[in-house]
């Protein structure tokens, strides 16, 4: 990231239809930097006999301007139109029909696969080829804040927006450096870009590390060399099995209370999206609060007082028998969501839960477990917040750099 020491300030700037910018920019409609402006194909469906070609859909465009190809659709195209709506290196992509209007003008950049895959869209899709700008640099300004309250100003004067109107969309401005140096701010983007990717491949190998440990360590524990067999595998010789209801109770959570009562005060409740609820005291402080409904199995250790909903089953531990830390990884293990009910609203009760199996080392070998597998989860939060800030980062350096605010030395 040595580039972005390379930023200084922009001195001189005039006033423009779109705002202050350096006085060596120019302001362009993006009808004069790209080539072509075409919607997709969808073609038929595909016998197994019959050649098909994978099509780029507006959900493989990831929210952070990315293209996921691993579930693209295959359709039957006749051979005459692949050349049509074959995609090229470095064309954009952008949504252009959606049910939901946030979608809409999505954007992500193809980049052509080593083997030369042939790469279609749909026709709910816009694909756009720029000519006479930066490709990287026209890809991060529709990933701009800018570019996203042209859309709202969209959205605003279009009752009811799920389309992109082309006539309005190709008349959009956009500020308009010179070549060298929209290439140099292309490239302080994509480096923070590849930082952040960095920084996602760290977290996906720790979060496997995690998941290849918690086998290992739930399973055969520290050291052991004496194994038996048990309804939950082989485990060492030393440990139990027992039924979860040994360890903990089992209690559900109970309604919201919305309205202030007499000497209440408003928490925050879990399980209900942020809401604020009024209570003149909490139903919750220490132990686990599953999802019992819809996001059924999901789980969370609560050790601060909460008012928990009646969608969530609330566990509390006796610490004489099992290690809190313990136990959550191994319920993780257990894969609690797959054990609700095959209903249209998942459910997880009660009775599933008090009838799940647990393995049992002596206490201190659940605390060494624990506290292993807690060092990893550190790990991943580390990571995390590293991303959050390359993120930040790289927001506060579109802001001023797609502007001229700050220059960069070509």
């Amino acid at each position: 990231m040595e580039q972005v020491d390379s930023l200084k300030t922009g001195k001189k700037f005039k006033k423009t239809e779109i705002d202050e910018i350096p006085v060596d920019w120019e302001v362009a409609d993006l009808s004069e930097v790209i080539s072509s402006y075409k919607n997709g194909i969808w073609g038929d469906d595909p016998t197994l006999d019959e050649k098909s070609y994978p099509i780029i859909r507006s959900t493989e465009i990831t929210h952070d301007g990315k293209l996921d190809l691993s579930s693209v659709a295959f359709r039957k195209i006749p051979e005459a139109q692949i050349r049509k709506y074959k995609l090229q290196d470095n064309d954009i992509l952008l949504v252009a029909s959606s049910g939901s209007p946030n979608l809409i003008g999505r954007s992500a950049l193809f980049k052509q696969s080593h083997d030369k895959r042939i790469f279609l869209f749909s026709n709910f899709m816009i694909r756009i080829r720029p000519e006479k700008i930066n490709h990287y640099f026209l890809f991060y300004f529709l990933n701009s804040q800018y570019y996203h309250n042209f859309l709202t100003f969209l959205q605003q004067t279009s009752t009811g927006l799920r389309n992109l109107p082309k006539k309005e969309f190709i008349k959009m401005k956009l500020p308009f450096p010179p070549l060298p140096e929209q290439k140099k701010i292309a490239e302080i983007l994509t480096t923070v870009d590849e930082t952040i990717e960095k920084s996602d491949e760290i977290i996906e190998k720790t979060k496997e590390l995690k998941k290849g440990l918690m086998q290992e360590l739930l399973t055969c524990g520290i050291g052991h060399k004496k194994f038996k067999k048990t309804k939950v595998g082989e485990i060492p010789v030393d440990w139990e099995v027992s039924k979860l209801e040994r360890s903990v109770s089992i209690a559900s959570g109970e309604a919201c209370k919305y309205s202030k009562e007499a000497g209440a005060f408003p928490y925050s409740v879990y399980g209900s999206n942020g809401i604020i609820g009024y209570y003149n005291k909490f139903n919750f402080s220490d132990g686990f609060v599953i999802g019992r409904v819809g996001a059924s199995g999901s789980i969370q250790i609560i050790s601060t007082p909460i008012w928990a909903t009646d969608n969530t089953l609330l566990l509390s531990i006796d610490s004489n028998i099992m290690e809190k830390a313990y136990l959550f990884y191994y319920l993780q293990k257990c894969k609690l969501p797959q054990l609700a009910t095959k209903t249209a609203q998942p459910l997880l009760t009660q009775k599933i839960l008090k009838s799940i199996d647990i393995a049992v080392p002596p206490f201190p070998e659940q605390k060494k477990i624990a506290e292993i597998l807690s060092t990893v989860d550190e790990d991943i939060e580390r990571a995390v917040d590293n991303k959050k800030k390359l993120e930040t980062i790289k927001k506060g350096l579109m802001q001023v750099l797609l502007t001229g605010k700050k220059r960069v030395n070509v």
